[in-house]
C-alpha cells in the first residue's frame, strides 16, 4: 500500500508544479495577491516518507535524487516567499527577478521529480500542451 500512495503523492506533486508552470500568469498573480499558488502548494504533496521510501529504493541514485530535490524545491519555494514580500516591500521587477528564479527552480524539481519515479518505476511526464 506505500507503493501505491508514494507513487500517487510523487505524481500529484509532478502533475501540481507542472500546472503552476503551465499557468505561469495565474502563479505569478496569485503571488502578488499573496496567495499560494501551485509552487506553494506542491510542498505539501510528497510526504518526508514517501519521499525517504522512494530515495531508499534507488540506493545511490535514489539519494541523489532526494537531495536534489530537497535543494531545488527549497529554493524553488524561497524564491516565491521573496517575490511575494518584494511586492509588497520592493519594487515590482525585484518580485519579477524572484519568480523568475523560482519558475527555473520549479522546471528543475520537475527533472528531479522524475529521477525519483524512475527509482520506482513510475514514469513523470509533462502533459503535451494543446495546439
Amino acid at each position: 500500500a506505500d507503493s501505491l500512495t508514494d507513487s500517487f503523492e510523487l505524481s500529484m506533486c509532478f502533475n501540481t508544479i507542472s500546472e503552476g508552470l503551465d499557468k505561469w500568469n495565474a502563479e505569478v498573480a496569485l503571488m502578488q495577491l499573496g496567495q499560494d499558488g501551485k509552487l506553494s502548494k506542491s510542498s505539501s504533496m510528497l510526504s518526508d516518507g514517501a519521499l525517504k521510501r522512494i530515495s531508499a529504493a534507488g540506493g545511490d541514485a535514489g539519494s541523489a535524487a532526494e537531495a536534489a530535490y530537497k535543494k531545488h524545491s527549497a529554493s524553488m519555494l524561497t524564491n516565491v516567499y521573496l517575490a511575494r514580500g518584494a511586492t509588497k516591500y520592493d519594487t515590482a521587477a525585484v518580485a519579477s527577478k524572484y519568480m523568475d528564479t523560482a519558475k527555473a527552480d520549479a522546471q528543475q524539481t520537475l527533472v528531479d521529480l522524475q529521477a525519483l519515479g524512475a527509482q520506482v518505476g513510475v514514469r513523470l511526464e509533462t502533459p503535451a500542451s494543446p495546439p
